[in-house]
Order: C-alpha cells, then structure tokens, then sequence
C-alpha cells in the first residue's frame, strides 16, 4: 500500500472524524460533502500536500473507489471529499476513444532533428510546435466550429487563487481561496482560450483543472473556450484535443452538467 493510500485509510478509518464518515458513507444521499481541514491533516501528523492532488480517476486510492469518493481541492491545506450516488456522476471527465483523426504531414519549416528527439519536448515546448503547424487553429475552425476567429494572442501562464460557488448534485458547495495554474490563455477582443497542457494521453481528467482557471475570467464577458490539449512521442507526434462544455445554471457552475467533447487526434509524420 502506498503511502497515499496509507495516508487517506488513516483519516477515513483512524480520525476523530471517523464516526461521522461512517455514517454519510453509508447512507443514501445522492451527494456529500464532507471537508478535511488543515487541523486533521495535523492530528494525524499528515501533509496535506502529498494526499490531495488527484488529477485522474486512477490515481485515487482504492478507498475512495470503494466507497464512490472523490476529492475537489479547496483553500490551501484543506479539500473536500464528495460521495456521489452514481459512478458515472464524476468529477473526472471522460475522455473519449472515439475521436476524429488526422493526418497532419510534417511541413518543411518544422526542423526535422526537433521530431527526432521529440522525446525530450516538454508540455511547452509541444504546445509551441502545434502551434507553429497551426492546429489549435485548425481545431477552433474545423470541431469547435468558430468562423472568423481571427487572430490570438499569447498572454502565458497565470497563477492565483478563487472564491466560488459551484453546484454538484443538489449541493452548492462553497470553494475559498482555491489555488489555480492556467498553462497557457489566449485571447482577442471576442474570445478568451483557456489551455490545459499534458504530455501524456489519460482516459480521464479531472474537470477542475479547467474549471478553477474558468472562474478567474467569470465576470469577463467574452466567450470562454476550455481546452484540454494531450501530445505524445510515441511512433511519431501526436496531438489529442477536447473541449470542456460547462452548463451554468443562477451564475453557479453545474459540475454534473460538464463533460468532454469534439475529440480529434492530430497525427504528425516524420
């Protein structure tokens, strides 16, 4: 057993809190919310730093998927665990193996030793090679299907934190002070693209990873555009693309309304 799945068994089994889990885990709720504070993490001589990240369904621990638990993350030092009636009520969103491909071929102003050691790119530096063969592009215009985007600009990498409500099942659910990292944002005078980077293809991904950097332009009253953007260097570079539709109910974010689509691969020969 690792030491997460130790860490989690401990304060689901062991805490001063342990009664009152017993009893909402074993009920019949569609949703429950229960939060773990920064004072259990310290009873229980834990870091909360190590137990908290959890960006895809497989690496929960075992204890959660027995028990049909997820975790959102909330102020520093502190998350929310979420029992959901449903398995298929997530807060990790599908992401499809049935996708639209593409054969994308190499152009010439792509250096050939680059795709060569493609390897050794990092999220960034896959980014900006897609970008020099025009693909996000290609997807805004050919899957998401915007006219007339015209042209982006590249503000970077944004850090910060939020304080939202959001709904899951029939509970709203207060988030504070919320740590975000937006990987890359782009933008013009109509639309704001908000990108998620991962140099790895995941059926799964939790949602909130796009979500808590949506919350920061939520009074922006451009169009929002979420996309989860995968690469990878196996037999050739290849780009996997998704698009996060969020349904937004009294100014509140319906978590169980979110789910992935539009999926296109782009396939790069060498």
């Amino acid at each position: 057993m690792s030491k997460k799945e130790k860490g989690w068994a401990k304060i689901i089994k062991n805490s001063s809190i342990s009664e009152e889990i017993d009893i909402w885990l074993n009920n019949n709720y569609s949703t429950i919310v229960f939060e773990v504070s920064n004072s259990i993490f310290k009873e229980l001589n834990l870091k909360p730093v190590k137990l908290i990240p959890h960006y895809h369904k497989n690496e929960l621990p075992k204890i959660f998927i027995d028990n049909n638990l997820e975790i959102l993350r909330n102020k520093v030092g502190t998350c929310l665990l979420v029992k959901r009636d449903k398995i298929e009520h997530s807060l990790f969103g599908k992401l499809s193996l049935e996708y639209s491909k593409v054969l994308y071929l190499k152009e010439k102003m792509i250096n050939n030793s680059l795709l060569l050691r493609s390897e050794l790119l990092n999220e960034d530096n896959y980014f900006f090679l897609s970008q020099r063969m025009n693909i996000l592009n290609n997807y805004l215009l050919n899957y998401v299907k915007i006219q007339n985007i015209g042209k982006l600009e590249l503000c970077g990498r944004f850090q910060g934190s939020v304080s939202a409500k959001i709904l899951i099942g029939n509970e709203i659910i207060s988030l504070e002070k919320t740590n975000y990292e937006i990987d890359h944002v782009l933008e013009n005078d109509k639309y704001i693209i908000i990108i998620e980077l991962k140099k790895k293809f995941y059926k799964t991904q939790s949602i909130h990873q796009l979500i808590f950097p949506l919350l920061k332009f939520k009074d922006d009253p451009r169009e929002k555009i979420l996309i989860y953007f995968e690469s990878s260097a196996k037999s050739g570079i290849k780009y996997r693309l998704y698009q996060l539709k969020i349904k937004i109910e009294n100014s509140l974010l319906r978590i169980d309304s979110c789910f992935f689509n539009n999926g296109v691969e782009y396939i790069i020969k060498k």
